[in-house]
């Protein structure tokens, strides 16, 4: 019944892994554990250690795939979640830290956001944090775009192209920001949200 379970198209990784089957619990398995693609989807189709039930099987179906074998220095981590991350201020993160919030806006998100109506510059910068947050780990995330309809609409295909699973929002604000960076109406805002 297992090998029934198993993508037609698929491939196995084998090493340690690391799972978290319940909030605060963290297991390591052994170095034999197979992890089992669908290479249609993308998705995890089946994860069985040494010693559990099934395991010979997915061994079975492993002989006839591609196997990626991890060396011992090598772990399977699951992908991180990032739940709040303003794409546009990749450009310069780190920048102002020592600034009251107000200030930072008007110095740094304000001006550089305001660039973002062209969709080229949004492309650049969108292609460099989003290729940071998958360097990082971070393999689903929660975005928050510009006032542009079309660069944020580039940032929902920059992360469909690189295979980042993603939530893109654009920013709504007719209120508190400079008149370079403001929309004049509220109704076309959440209309082209």
């Amino acid at each position: 019944r297992i090998m029934e379970e198993l993508p037609k198209s698929g491939y196995v990784l084998q090493g340690s892994v690391v799972l978290l089957p319940r909030c605060g619990e963290v297991v390591l398995t052994s170095g034999k554990t197979f992890v089992v693609v669908d290479s249609l989807s993308g998705k995890i189709a089946k994860v069985v250690d040494e010693g559990e039930p099934g395991y010979e099987t997915v061994g079975l179906y492993a002989k006839k795939k591609k196997i990626i074998r991890l060396t011992s220095k090598q772990v399977l981590l699951p992908g991180f979640v990032d739940g709040h991350a303003h794409g546009p201020q990749h450009a310069f993160s780190g920048n102002g830290l020592d600034l009251p919030l107000l200030d930072w806006l008007k110095t740094y998100t304000f001006p550089a956001e305001s660039a973002f109506s062209d969709v080229n510059h949004a492309r650049k910068v969108y292609e460099a944090a989003v290729a940071r947050h998958l360097r990082n780990g971070s393999t689903t995330v929660s975005y928050f775009g510009t006032i542009h309809v079309q660069g944020t609409l580039a940032l929902v295909d920059i992360c469909r192209n690189a295979g980042q699973r993603a939530h893109v929002g654009k920013v709504c604000m007719d209120t508190n920001a400079p008149s370079y960076y403001i929309e004049t109406s509220a109704k076309q805002s959440a209309s082209d949200t």
